[in-house]
Formats: structure tokens, C-alpha cells, sequence
């Protein structure tokens, strides 16, 4: 499968192969969204090529598309938005909706004019489409085929790349991911493809694509990696084959002076390259995995090399045996409580990724055909690991991976469960959400799968409009103990009518698994329950494929079972006086409400 969107991407191969590409693929596709494509020249196979690198995320996708050049109609007064309720508006726009470039007898009042015109014109789009509570994203802008006045287009103010790029920070500085919109960096994009083949005369003229063909699927490519990071269904863990993957040559027979590695080589420079992207990576939040058929004390010892960019401790979990590849993938998943389609692996060698994809069909997996350090050009281009935001939490995440196996040494040794939650000395933050905890909540809610007893997705417009009603219960949850401090790690929402309180989203991180945090948020929520005069708690479990962990959550909590429809529980608390605290483990830090 990952032949099909192998870089650099084919046009003509992957429309050719599409039905084939889905049915490949259907397995795998956990979720289902709506999409609207707003029109402001032909979109072509875009309708087409989205779905694909979509359901390479495990997402199946319906599509419609606007009219032909009526964004701007269709945004703020159609109503094919408002009755398709799409779960994601793409504005594809790009220079071709530019009203006025400048011209040279135009003053520099006069230009300041056109790029406030052009930005208002999009901004009204932007604000037609949060009012609609619909996460957006939009376009900035290419730069032209041709320049207008040559080298001097850049600098002078009369120029048409300087406009470009002065209207593009604006369009920059006001994207707000919090808010529901996102960037698709066409500007980018652009370079990466070549301005010759991103836009063809012929084309334009004949069908007015501002795009070729040719140059469609970097732009679905761009789109679906963004749509899957929002939505939880990027990878969160980069598996790294060690032997010619993060070095040259073979530590086994080579020794670490005699591996490839470092500028006294074109090869060893590209390898220094390939870690120098990697360590990257672990730096904003995505944990570091060796999975390497090798002797694991010789393995280690590629790591203290002179040029070694990555250490030893810079990976969450170290598996270097003789097993299949594919069977380290299940270790590494047991010990980083994570799904296989969290993982995404690199490794010099055809055979390798072949077992791993048979096996484990949920991963993705790379190679290279010359140099190593297309493994970061694949990666990159097809937005694994693909951010929307970087929250305080993504940049501690892969340190957060690392002590867990700390914790898990610890669990190896106590004799009982009971005493090595105590030996942990945890301590909780339990407490409403507030601002500086919006951002991190919006994340929490939208990529966990496992805890998640209802798979209810939110946006910060929502969330916002629960945080200001004073009657709902929002809280979250913050866990440290002796080993280090997990951040943000749940939580729960509760809208409140009259006597009743219903939880709807009630979420936490894997990181934390089998501590009793849910004991401590739970009490929390009773104890403000209570202050509201709140007589019943009530909540449902729905079943998924992923979040099996909390089939029996309610039932542990004391709840009764009320009613069962289909697959769906329905469960119900009753709040009184002599209702006993359930945490005994964690140290509390209550905030007041």
C-alpha cells in the first residue's frame, strides 16, 4: 500500500488505482468525516485524491464540492453548507482570486488598500464559516509564474512578490488552529512542486485549474494530514531500524568506529542528517522507538560515536532482538500503551517493511532507494506526524514515554499493585478548565480513542460555549509523581439541567493507565455535583475498536446499569450525603470552582 503513496507522488497512478487504494485500505478506516471544498477555481481530482490520502489515516471520507469561483456566495450566503454539516470546509483558493495585483503609478496608500481588500475578502469567509461552528482550512498564496519586474519584484513596493508575501503574514498571523482554522501552506508547497509544473498555462486557460493535475496531490496530501491531526489520527511514535537507517554500515560487524556517520563522508553526512531530523521530531512531542534485529549491547554502542546526533536516551522503548520485526511493533505497543496504527517505521531494508506491513498493516512504513535522508522527505511530505498546535504537553510527551518505563521497572518489582501506585507518591491537580488549560483540553478530547467512553469530539468554539455556562461541570486533571510530571492528562465534561448531571466527554491519556486518576476526577465531580444540588449523575458507554479499557468504568464507579439500546449502556449515579471519596492513593491539590 505505501507503494501508492510513495514520494514523489503520482497523479496518474494513484486516480488510476483509487477504487483498489479504498477497498485496500477500508479496513482500516476507523472514523468517517464530511467535507466541504469550497470552489475558487476547478478542483478537478481534488474531490478524489483527498478521500485516498485521508484513508491512509484510517479516516473514510464523503466530499462535495461548491460551485465553480462561488466560495466567497457559498460561504456567506448558500445553504449548501448548512444542510450538508460538513465536518471540515476546505477554501481551495490561490493568486487566480486575487482581484488587483499592484500596478507600477499605484502610491503606497494604494497598495496598502489592495492587501486589506484582499485579506477582508477571506477573512469574511473565515468568520461566515466559524459562525457555522465548521473547522475551516484555508489557502495562502502561491507565488506567480511570472514576475513583473524580475529580481526587483521582491523588494520593490510595487512588486507582485512582495505583495504576495505581505498578504500572505497577514493571512499567517490571523490563523488561529484554537479557533477552528488552520493553514495550508500553498506557498510551500509550491516551491516543493516547482512553479513550472504547480501551474499550467494550458490548463488554465482551458479549464481553468490554478492548479495542475500534476501538482494536485501535494495539495491533498497537505489537506488530509492536517484534517488527520486535528482529529487525533496522526502517528505518534517513529519506530527506527538502527543499521543503515540511523547509521551507515552494521555495529555488529563494523564496531561504532567503524560505522558511517558524521561530514568525513557525503554517506555519513546524510546519515547525521537523518538523526538530526529525528531528534527533531522527539524535540516537539514525538516519541523515539529502536526497533532493530541486533545484539541489543552492540546496538547501544552506536550511540556513543562522535557524531552521533541521537543518544540512547533519547528513545521511549529499545528492542533490539532476533524476533520478526513485526512482533517488536506488539512489544513496543505493550509497553507504550499504544495502538499499532500509532507507529509509523523506517528502515533501510525492502524485506523488513514488507513483513511489517503484512503483519502489522496499521503502521506505516518507509524506505529509501538512495539516500537515507528521504526517509524525512517521505515523512514530511506526507505529514506522519503532522501538527496543528504545540501545546506545553507535545513538547514533554516523548520525556513522558521515557518515565513510564521507570514506572514500569518500579511496577516489575513491587509485589502488589496496591504497593507501587503507593510507592509512586502521586500527586493531582484537580480542577475547572480555564484558559490556560483550553488548548491542551481541545487536544485531550480529540485524540483519545482508548479512555473514551462516548468518542465524543469537540472544537474550541464548544468547548468555549461549556466553559461560559456556569451551570456545566468542565474539569481537568494534572498527575506528577516521584518519577516526573505527566501534565495535562484528563478531562471531563458534564452539562448540568436541573438535578441531573450527564457526562458526555470524559477522556484521559494512556500515559497514565491503571493509576486511580479516574478515581480522584471522579470524586471531584460529585463533590461539585453536590454544591449544585445535583441529585443524579448520568452517563453511557458506546463501543468502539479502541476503547475497550472503559467497557466497565461506570459499573467500577458505583454506577447502576439503567438501560441497554443496541450496544450503547446507559448508567446512572445517585449523589448523596454519606457518599464515601473513592481516591485513597493520590494526593489531591483541589482549586476552588
Amino acid at each position: 500500500m505505501s507503494n501508492f503513496f510513495s514520494y514523489p507522488f503520482d497523479h496518474t497512478s494513484l486516480l488510476r488505482n483509487r477504487r483498489k487504494i479504498k477497498e485496500l485500505l477500508q479496513p482500516l478506516m476507523k472514523r468517517k468525516l464530511k467535507i466541504y471544498v469550497l470552489s475558487g477555481s476547478t478542483v478537478g481530482e481534488l474531490k478524489d485524491l483527498i478521500p485516498l490520502f485521508l484513508a491512509n489515516f484510517g479516516i473514510e471520507t464523503e466530499i462535495r464540492v461548491g460551485e465553480y469561483n462561488t466560495y466567497y456566495e457559498d460561504a456567506l450566503f448558500g445553504s449548501n453548507i448548512k444542510e450538508f454539516k460538513p465536518d471540515w470546509v476546505y477554501l481551495h483558493t490561490t493568486i487566480k482570486n486575487i482581484n488587483r495585483f499592484p500596478n507600477l503609478d499605484d502610491t503606497s496608500e494604494t497598495i496598502d488598500t489592495l492587501i486589506q481588500e484582499e485579506y477582508a475578502r477571506l477573512a469574511h469567509v473565515i468568520e461566515a464559516l466559524r459562525k457555522q461552528s465548521v473547522k475551516t482550512i484555508v489557502n495562502n498564496f502561491e507565488l506567480p509564474l511570472v514576475r513583473n519586474i524580475g529580481n526587483l519584484s521582491s523588494v520593490h513596493p510595487m512588486g507582485h512578490i512582495r505583495f504576495i508575501n505581505r498578504l500572505n503574514q497577514n493571512i499567517g498571523e490571523s490563523i488561529d488552529a484554537a479557533q477552528g482554522v488552520y493553514l495550508n501552506d500553498i506557498n510551500y508547497l509550491s516551491s516543493v512542486v516547482g512553479l513550472d509544473r504547480w501551474f499550467d498555462p494550458n490548463y488554465w486557460h482551458a479549464f481553468k485549474y490554478a492548479v495542475s493535475p500534476f501538482a494536485l496531490p501535494w495539495i491533498a496530501s497537505s489537506v488530509a494530514a492536517t484534517i488527520a491531526s486535528a482529529e487525533g489520527a496522526t502517528k505518534k511514535v517513529l519506530l527506527c531500524d538502527l543499521d543503515n537507517t540511523l547509521w551507515g554500515g552494521v555495529i555488529g560487524d563494523d564496531d561504532k568506529e567503524g560505522i558511517e556517520l558524521g561530514p568525513e563522508t557525503p554517506k555519513g553526512e546524510a546519515f547525521q542528517d537523518v538523526q538530526n531530523y529525528v531528534k527533531a521530531l522527539r524535540k516537539r512531542g514525538i516519541a523515539l522507538a529502536v526497533n532493530s534485529k541486533n545484539d541489543p549491547s552492540l546496538a547501544y554502542t552506536g550511540f556513543d560515536h562522535d557524531y552521533s546526533v541521537l543518544s540512547k536516551d533519547d528513545f521511549s522503548a529499545f528492542l533490539a532482538t532476533w524476533n520478526p520485526k513485526s512482533v517488536n511493533v506488539g512489544e513496543i505497543a505493550t509497553q507504550l500503551n499504544l495502538g499499532f496504527d500509532s507507529f509509523a517505521f523506517i528502515d533501510d531494508n525492502d524485506a523488513e517493511i514488507s513483513e511489517v506491513a503484512l503483519n502489522r498493516p496499521e503502521v506505516l512504513s518507509f524506505t529509501y532507494a538512495s539516500s537515507p535522508f528521504e526517509l524525512a522527505v517521505q515523512i514530511d511530505r506526507l505529514g506522519v506526524f503532522e501538527p496543528t498546535l504545540l501545546s506545553a504537553e507535545d513538547l514533554k510527551r516523548a520525556s513522558y514515554y521515557r518515565d513510564n518505563q521507570k514506572r514500569e521497572q518500579l511496577m516489575r518489582q513491587a509485589s502488589s499493585v496496591e504497593e507501587y501506585l503507593a510507592t509512586l507518591a502521586m500527586k493531582a491537580v484537580v480542577a475547572p478548565i480555564g484558559q490556560p488549560e483550553r488548548e491542551r483540553a481541545v487536544q485531550l478530547i480529540n485524540k483519545t480513542n482508548q479512555f473514551n467512553p462516548t468518542t465524543r469530539r469537540t472544537d474550541a468554539p464548544e468547548l468555549d460555549r461549556r466553559l461560559d455556562d456556569r451551570e456545566d461541570v468542565a474539569l481537568y486533571a494534572k498527575l506528577k509523581d516521584k518519577f516526573g510530571d505527566n501534565g495535562i492528562v484528563s478531562i471531563l465534561l458534564a452539562g448540568v439541567k436541573g438535578d441531573i448531571a450527564e457526562i458526555d466527554t470524559w477522556v484521559m491519556s494512556c500515559r497514565v493507565f491503571n493509576r486511580q486518576l479516574e478515581h480522584a476526577v471522579f470524586d471531584e465531580l460529585v463533590r461539585r455535583c453536590k454544591d449544585k444540588g445535583v441529585k443524579h449523575i448520568v452517563a453511557s458507554y458506546q463501543p468502539t475498536e479502541k476503547n475497550g479499557y472503559v467497557q466497565d468504568l461506570y459499573d467500577k464507579l458505583g454506577f447502576e446499569r439503567v438501560a441497554e439500546a443496541g450496544d450503547v449502556r446507559r448508567y446512572r449515579f445517585d449523589v448523596v450525603d454519606t457518599w464515601e471519596e473513592l481516591n485513597r492513593l493520590i494526593e489531591i491539590e483541589y482549586e476552588p470552582a
